[in-house]
């Protein structure tokens, strides 16, 4: 063999090392000089990779460089920065999901996410605090990221108090691998490490896709956005439970699994991938509110059963089948999430949490796919009265559509949005030959009974309209209501009645009026009233309607029965006349003690401090006085450190 021939062989054995074992080129180029150029009897692959681990030292993945007869010399002094430093990242994750597709990326996106932040905690002492939002769910911090398609954001806060927004493209990312690689990439443009170097042999092999927007592209995507609306919230999501006042209670009640099938490994792949739908809630008696939404969910499958005896409904206990759920990647999260498969793929979920009739709510309407068919006049005739035979309850709002047949382009749109709103609504159609597309909703206990959809039907305009006309023109709030709806709106109207007061009026205002959110209080109903008006500190039989103007609290009281002029009258007064009072920003929302009453309630009493909502207050500087940008640049040097500290001073 000629020389060229060994230095081509060298080099291609030089470079395989290199790709596998992340050895620097120009330890490599060095190595080909020092240790085998011209030495025949050093070319030998163990001999090229033993010079590549001695130039590496420690990082060896052959352990070579250390003697085993003795113990491995104690480290020098080094600089301050060598070892990591625990750090610290925020981040929220942002998601709309129009199609099944993008739901199941969603999911993707937060699983990887979940184990990226628990491995760089481990290797690099970096903290990633990170909130999972789905924006079909109505959460408030949605109104500032909206697009008329589906997204997926991830907001990365820096020191100047405004969050870098990435997209993750889910038709670029095809895998778990790629959507790591493209996670990394972002979180190390706010790190002091590569975290690139931290990928797993999945994400090391593939190629992630995430970009940041420009100013131009938010600039863009901020002006989309509309007024806040409740209507966001869909007619069964109207009183669910706080989740942060369950965190502080303690579960009590005896392990009962009721109506439930009790779960384990072989039980749970087998309802994954049966043909029909069936249900799983991943639970654990480790966490207080997974506990909650247990006892919840046995006692909601004990009606459920009743009614779907051949459909499983299931919870598998992670305390018990450890091992299961590792495999799975269930996280804290998804141990209050009820899951619903079908063919071995979540078909639907939730992780809201309500009443036990709101996941009997839930999971009837799961069932029905979507849609309800409705096939007969007389179905039509009953469900304008709020009847649907697949539910025991009239409903207080469903919307039916009227097509010639299921193949026109109208009737595929709808099923579209059905499939979105898989869970949510009541929608209904119904098929008669010759008839024009028609889209109506009906609302059995309004006074306005019935509003037609006179839009083209489009996905984003079937949507709006079936979200805001099956929204009540007053929300009873006497026992709760859903956490951030009714922040959502600068001008909250209350009127406090007893179970014989006539509302017509009122309703009818409200239904003129949607600029404000109108609900009602009836006493006889609400335990809780003394304890919101002693925070409103307002005389409890002193007013009879308040109006919330931001932090701004107006109380009044208006004799009845009263019609519609006077109550406009009323309303005009409040903009002139001084409030009554105000509600602090670091007090506590006084309506929430309507949401602790309503948990007393369903779980047993326990005594519970309501906190105040928490506000992020960024610092431009740490508590020696540098600025975050300034302290990387210093690279852990003392010396630098009081420089910059000099210099930071200065320049104030």
């Amino acid at each position: 063999m000629d020389v060229r021939s060994l230095e081509l062989e060298w080099r291609s054995q030089v470079w395989s090392i290199i790709s596998n074992h992340s050895v620097l080129a120009c330890e490599a180029v060095y190595l080909v000089q020092q240790f085998c150029w011209g030495e025949t009897k050093r070319l030998s692959l163990k001999n090229i990779r033993k010079g590549c681990c001695l130039a590496k030292g420690a990082q060896c993945p052959f352990g070579y460089g250390k003697k085993k007869s003795q113990p491995a010399p104690s480290s020098p002094p080094s600089p301050p920065s060598i070892n990591p430093k625990e750090t610290f990242i925020q981040s929220t994750f942002m998601h709309f999901d129009k199609t099944e597709n993008e739901r199941r990326f969603s999911e993707i996106v937060k699983n990887v996410l979940e184990r990226v932040r628990e491995s760089l905690k481990k290797r690099v002492h970096l903290n990633i605090d990170n909130e999972n939002i789905n924006c079909s769910e109505g959460h408030v911090k949605c109104d500032e990221y909206v697009a008329v398609d589906g997204f997926h954001l991830l907001l990365i806060e820096e020191t100047n108090g405004e969050p870098a927004v990435y997209t993750i493209s889910s038709e670029l990312n095809k895998n778990d691998g790629a959507v790591e690689a493209a996670l990394l990439d972002a979180f190390s443009r706010h790190s002091h490490h590569d975290l690139t170097r931290y990928a797993s042999e999945d994400a090391e092999k593939a190629v992630g896709f995430i970009r940041k927007l420009s100013t131009k592209e938010l600039t863009r995507l901020r002006r989309r956005k509309p007024k806040k609306s409740a209507a966001i919230f869909s007619p069964i999501e109207l009183d669910l439970i706080d989740q942060s006042i369950l965190e502080y209670r303690s579960f009590t009640e005896p392990e009962d699994y009721r109506g439930l099938e009790k779960l384990n490994a072989k039980s749970v792949m087998k309802s994954i991938i049966a043909d029909k739908i069936s249900f799983v809630l991943y639970w654990s008696n480790g966490n207080s509110v997974s506990q909650h939404v247990f006892y919840l969910w046995s006692k909601s499958a004990e009606v459920l059963k009743k009614r779907y005896p051949n459909v499983s409904f299931g919870a598998l206990p992670c305390h018990q089948e450890t091992r299961i759920c590792d495999n799975f990647d269930i996280t804290t999260f998804e141990m209050r999430t009820i899951i619903a498969y079908k063919s071995g793929r979540r078909y639907s979920s939730t992780s809201k949490i309500g009443n036990l009739w709101y996941y009997v709510d839930w999971a009837s309407l799961v069932l029905t796919g979507g849609l309800i068919e409705l096939k007969e006049e007389e179905d039509v005739k009953k469900a304008k009265k709020g009847t649907i035979k697949q539910f025991s309850k009239i409903v207080s709002s469903l919307t039916i559509g009227f097509f010639d047949s299921e193949d026109c382009e109208e009737y595929q749109n709808y099923t579209e949005v059905a499939t979105i709103l898989k869970g949510r609504y009541y929608l209904c159609y119904f098929i008669k030959k010759g008839s024009s597309p028609t889209l109506m909703t009906i609302r059995p206990t309004e006074k306005l009974k019935r509003i037609d959809f006179k839009n083209a039907f489009k996905v984003q305009d079937l949507a709006h309209f079936i979200s805001v006309s099956s929204f009540p023109s007053v929300l009873d709030i006497s026992d709760g209501f859903t956490p951030g709806l009714l922040q959502r709106s600068d001008q909250l109207l209350t009127f406090i009645i007893t179970a014989k007061t006539s509302t017509a009026a009122y309703s009818s205002w409200c239904q003129r009026n949607p600029a404000y959110l109108c609900t009602k209080i009836i006493k006889e109903q609400c335990e809780a009233l003394k304890e919101v008006m002693r925070n409103l500190r307002i005389e409890e039989d002193a007013f009879n309607l308040l109006l919330l103007k931001k932090n701004k609290v107006y109380a009044t009281l208006i004799k009845e029965p009263f019609d519609e002029r006077q109550l406009q009258n009323q309303i005009e007064a409040f903009a002139k006349s001084k409030p009554t009072g105000e509600i602090k920003e670091n007090a506590v929302y006084p309506f929430r003690y309507l949401q602790l009453s309503k948990i007393n309630r369903i779980f047993g009493y326990q005594e519970t401090i309501l906190l105040p909502e928490p506000k992020l207050v960024k610092s431009y500087t740490s508590e020696d006085g540098i600025s975050e940008v300034r302290r990387k640049d210093t690279g852990g040097c003392p010396f630098m450190k009081a420089q910059a500290q000099n210099n930071f001073k200065d320049e104030l």
